[in-house]
């Protein structure tokens, strides 16, 4: 199978499965796209990832996430948020969910987050809404890997590579100017 059937097979199973619907295939995300369904914003580390079972087949990560930078949204009351996202390992069990997002302990993210139906903290659009930050080595920036038409606009083609850099990554800093409400509260 190529091209077209291939995609038309994929599409059909998805909705089979019920994982998608036709504007979660057919919806661009931006930024602004990301901002706007986002209840809050953050920058932090996972200083803790544990998996729970949600049933006999199914588990849920509980993520924890230090915070160092409200972008916008609710101040943390402790500095520290709690994201819940599908799947998860929990005693040599693998639950594995084609678009939840993957977290690291020590990790640094910039996350849009959400409160799903019982007021938890997930991440908007699944795995698009978590951004690695990366540190270059050489300047000690911040910098935001890009993930194709998410960061794809913010990437500065005409630039020099930079010696030592990394390619493929946006100044963390240029992403903030660009996310719709950055700043508010």
């Amino acid at each position: 199978m190529h091209g077209k059937k291939m995609w038309c097979a994929i599409a059909t199973s998805l909705f089979a499965m019920g994982i998608a619907d036709a504007s979660t295939l057919t919806q661009e995300v931006t930024l602004t796209t990301l901002a706007s369904r986002a209840d809050g914003a953050y920058v932090g580390t996972v200083t803790g990832l544990n998996s729970r079972a949600i049933d006999d087949h199914h588990l849920e990560s509980v993520v924890t996430l230090q915070i160092e930078q409200t972008v916008f949204g609710p101040e943390a009351d402790s500095k520290q948020l709690i994201i819940v996202h599908q799947g998860g390992e929990l005693d040599g069990h693998i639950d594995r969910v084609f678009s939840a997002p993957s977290f690291h302990t020590g990790e640094r993210t910039l996350v849009f987050l959400e409160h799903d139906d019982n007021d938890q903290w997930v991440v908007v659009n699944d795995a698009v809404g978590k951004l690695d930050i990366l540190l270059d080595p050489t300047t000690g920036q911040d910098l935001v890997r890009a993930s194709g038409h998410l960061l794809g606009p913010y990437v500065d083609t005409s630039a020099p590579a930079r010696a030592g850099g990394i390619p493929g990554t946006v100044p963390l800093r240029r992403i903030m100017g660009h996310i719709p409400g950055a700043g508010r509260r």
